[in-house]
């Protein structure tokens, strides 16, 4: 039986992570932040619901996320 109690974390960081892949793909860098934030509660809800093969891509999403952002805040063509 599934731990419920990371049930609406999971939809929220879901959700987050959509809304931030649209931001990206509408060339807003905000998105990567989101993003960022998203997978900060991916991480917790993978300590809350026991799965920790999450945290690895979490934490790795975490580094590419922020190198993105950075890499896309010094691009010259960079929209918002």
């Amino acid at each position: 039986m599934k731990d419920l109690t990371a049930f609406p974390l999971d939809y929220l960081a879901g959700l987050a992570e959509i809304v931030g892949l649209v931001l990206v793909g509408n060339f807003c860098r905000y998105g990567f932040l989101l993003c960022l934030a998203c997978n900060v509660l991916w991480i917790a809800v993978a300590i809350q619901s026991g799965l920790h093969g999450l945290i690895p891509v979490s934490v790795v999403m975490v580094v590419i996320n922020t190198r993105n952002f950075i890499k896309w805040s010094r691009t010259p063509n960079s929209r918002r």
